[in-house]
């Protein structure tokens, strides 16, 4: 797969999983009203999180090296989902954990895809 397909689809899977995690995230929050600009951001940081996976420098051939993408994929997740943490106030620690599992999922796909 070439680099630009699978920043694509990295991007676009991050941006599915926003949706997702808006929904899950508005149950908590108690609703849209109100939480426009956090559900936003939250998916805007699943949107980024798609867009640095997607574009990190992992051997992409080497299959040999397969779990090495899933690391790399975790800690990118953990990372970005870090950022939301911090930045939300350290309130929504459900979104911060599953950020590792968007990870795995968004570098899942983008290999799939490949």
């Amino acid at each position: 797969m070439n680099k630009r397909k699978r920043v694509m689809v990295a991007a676009l899977t991050g941006a599915l999983l926003g949706v997702l995690c808006i929904f899950g995230a508005s149950q908590r929050a108690g609703g849209w009203a109100g939480n426009e600009q956090m559900l936003i951001g939250l998916w805007f940081n699943r949107l980024l999180m798609g867009l640095v996976i997607g574009s990190s420098v992992m051997p992409l051939y080497e299959k040999r090296f397969w779990h090495n993408h899933y690391l790399i994929a975790a800690t990118w997740g953990l990372l970005v989902g870090l950022g939301w943490y911090l930045a939300s106030g350290m309130h929504d620690l459900t979104a911060f954990l599953v950020s590792i599992l968007y990870g795995l999922m968004i570098e899942f796909v983008a290999r799939k895809v490949d």
